[in-house]
């Protein structure tokens, strides 16, 4: 009996010692360590009160972030793929003396070339480097009238040939390739073919007394009873003539064909200029100056 006594008394002052121990307030829990066994700054505040760590990205050189532009300010402009435009050509032919010596036995003189304008307007469709470009043309074929011979022809067969209102209506279409040199400045080539009309009228009359020597000289070599000053003959004393008739071996309508190299600026987004050389038929050498205006 005295044993089961001291068992319950022992285990009621277990149990008293137990319940103190767990009582709040009766003392301080010991200050938990981290990691290691380090004890936490006292002053560093709780892990919900810390702010967010800093995540931006410094900017290089001082300059603007990567990708932070303003959204306001506009972009540049790209030029669009396809662009059409609409222009004006201006072009000088040169048809030299040498040229002229390869199909005529005589040609007015020695050193007579033919100098033919042509003006008209163009349209373009310029995709990326290549442009295509259809243009109507009119050209003034001023030819002198003068003693005039076929080749591998005798000169008692020269004829004092007119040349009324001789001009050349074409169409054509040229594509133009072009290779960049420098910012806005390139260097163009190309290829065209077209075909045109034969405007005005020829006529010949017989001239008398020429030789290789004088054909030049209209007072030595020319039609019977032609007014002449030593240079040309008047149309008003030829007009009478019985020997004189219309020329119908000109063709009324002859292709108009021409290969061009040149060099292209474009003056801003909207307008371009191009200067041409190179060979046009019917014809020979010429230079052409253009401008295009595209919208």
């Amino acid at each position: 009996m005295k044993r089961i006594v001291t068992i319950v008394v022992t285990s009621l002052f277990l149990i008293a010692s137990t319940a103190a121990l767990a009582a709040p307030g009766d003392s301080e829990a010991p200050p938990s360590t981290g990691a290691g066994g380090a004890t936490p700054p006292a002053d560093e505040p709780p892990a919900a009160d810390k702010p967010p760590p800093d995540t931006t990205v410094p900017a290089r050189d001082g300059g603007q972030l990567p990708g932070a532009d303003d959204p306001f300010k506009p972009g540049p402009k790209k030029w669009p793929t396809v662009m059409y435009g609409l222009g004006a050509s201006f072009m000088m032919n040169i048809v030299p003396q040498f040229m002229l010596g390869a199909f005529t036995e005589a040609a007015v003189n020695k050193k007579y070339s033919v100098y033919p304008w042509a003006a008209g307007i163009h349209f373009v469709r310029r995709k990326k480097l290549l442009d295509m470009t259809v243009r109507v043309m009119f050209g003034h074929y001023g030819i002198r009238d003068g003693n005039w011979l076929g080749a591998n022809h005798d000169f008692s067969e020269t004829d004092y040939t007119e040349f009324h209102n001789m001009n050349f209506l074409w169409a054509d279409v040229t594509w133009t390739w072009h290779t960049k040199l420098a910012k806005n400045f390139y260097l163009a080539y190309g290829v065209g073919i077209g075909i045109g009309w034969v405007m005005g009228k020829v006529y010949t009359t017989p001239s008398l007394g020429c030789t290789s020597s004088n054909y030049s000289d209209t007072r030595a070599c020319k039609p019977d009873l032609a007014v002449c000053d030593g240079r040309s003959c008047t149309r008003a004393s030829l007009a009478g003539n019985l020997l004189r008739e219309q020329e119908k071996s000109v063709p009324p309508v002859l292709p108009a064909i021409n290969g061009h190299i040149g060099l292209r600026y474009d003056i801003f987004r909207h307008m371009s200029i191009k200067l041409d050389t190179g060979l046009f038929l019917p014809g020979f050498f010429f230079f052409q100056f253009s401008t295009t205006f595209f919208f």
